[in-house]
């Protein structure tokens, strides 16, 4: 039997921030979005913007196995790659 196992979201709505804030429309597309538990607005940062990053803060030392990251409902701001680092 195939299962999948799914642990808790220990960025849920913690701290996030972001190196800049892309707006456009009347929208900021803010680093806390990316961990508010919905897919119907992204996090972005500045398009232009070399070496941009994302972060949150998990508030407390957890043993992290997997990391599981989703573009946003339309797949329009879909990164090339991305760099997933863990700071101690």
């Amino acid at each position: 039997m195939n299962e999948r196992f799914f642990a808790a979201n220990l960025a849920l709505n913690k701290p996030a921030s972001q190196i800049s804030t892309y707006g456009a429309a009347g929208v900021d597309y803010v680093a806390s979005h990316a961990n508010d538990g919905s897919l119907d607005e992204p996090s972005c940062t500045n398009p232009g913007r070399n070496n941009s990053w994302w972060a949150v803060d998990l508030e407390s030392p957890a043993n992290i196995d997997r990391v599981n990251v989703t573009n946003d409902r339309n797949n329009y701001y879909c990164n090339y790659y991305r760099r997933i680092y863990c700071i101690h």
